[in-house]
């Protein structure tokens, strides 16, 4: 490999070995949030910059939710509850109401 893919590897390598650590509880909650491994209220995805980002709701409009994973699914937060969508109807997948 190219020295930059040999890079790429290993910070891939470190990220994942980090993970690990703070899962089996060798890792304070500090560390883990400096590190990217979780956001500022202790949820882990897949990289806690992954789906960071402030969106909006696209039934309601609604802004300032964070995407998080619940239960193995990506699901809108309002901080630390759901996001339960008045407008949504089961189904209802296009973004009308």
């Amino acid at each position: 490999m190219g020295d930059m893919a040999d890079f790429v590897l290993n910070d891939v390598l470190d990220d994942e070995e980090a993970r690990a650590r703070f899962r089996s509880g060798g890792m304070s909650q500090i560390s883990a949030f400096d590190r990217g491994i979780i956001d500022e209220l202790g949820f882990e995805g897949k990289g806690a910059d992954i789906k960071k980002g402030r969106t909006v709701c696209k039934h309601c409009g609604q802004g300032g939710l964070l995407w998080k994973q619940y239960y193995g699914r990506w699901r809108l937060f309002e901080l630390t509850r759901i996001h339960t969508c008045k407008k949504y109807k089961k189904g209802n997948t296009n973004g009308n109401t």
